[in-house]
């Protein structure tokens, strides 16, 4: 008798204990899933994901070395991409920004304006993607602030824009997470995002 109770308790064990390994695989799945539409969400892409075939471009496209990343100063702030896109800015402009010179005049976010960030560039407000256009067609760079449903704002600097014959438009931008490759937005409305502005070096 004892014999069979513990044979039933050993599948009942059997049972549970493969619940749990499916729960737990389910979790992980769904975790991955969750990911994958936040990542889609924000909008970043690398220039594989972009769409296939000849483009217009205008601005800078080639930049060789390494941008800054919120990562590499997480010790000391948070929420400092603001920061991150003026040091990115400078290093454009072949300067050497030191994080304890521009995070404490930009500070942590939420960052609405750059004005701070007058003692080194003249700025100027762009309110519609033609504007923005025309400004990256002259070579000029920009800082915009974009909603993302993940971080609900981020700073990123604008270095060209693409443009694609499908109608597409794609911008080339140091999105403050990547330090090797540049990544890619792409430009809808302006209510995509929330401000932007032009960077020129004093």
């Amino acid at each position: 008798m004892n014999f069979f109770v513990e044979l039933r308790k050993i599948k009942i064990y059997a049972t549970l204990y493969s619940v749990y390994l499916q729960q737990r695989r389910d979790c992980v799945k769904f975790f991955h899933i969750i990911l994958h539409l936040l990542r889609k969400k924000v909008g970043f892409y690398c220039e594989s994901q972009l769409p296939q075939g000849a483009f217009i471009s205008h601005g800078s496209s080639t930049f060789q070395q390494r941008w800054f990343c919120t990562d590499d100063f997480k010790h000391s702030a948070r929420n400092h991409c603001a920061a991150v896109c003026i040091m990115n800015a400078l290093l454009y402009f072949d300067q050497s920004p030191a994080f304890r010179i521009v995070h404490p005049l930009i500070g942590n976010g939420p960052v609405f304006s750059l004005r701070k960030a007058c003692c080194w560039f003249s700025m100027q407000k762009i309110h519609d993607t033609m504007k923005l256009e025309a400004v990256l067609a002259e070579g000029k760079i920009c800082a915009m602030m974009i909603a993302t449903p993940l971080h609900e704002w981020h700073w990123v600097l604008i270095t060209a824009i693409r443009k694609y014959p499908d109608g597409s438009r794609w911008l080339q931008i140091a999105d403050g997470w990547h330090g090797n490759n540049l990544r890619y937005y792409r430009l809808e409305q302006e209510h995509d995002w929330i401000s932007c502005t032009t960077l020129e070096l004093k």
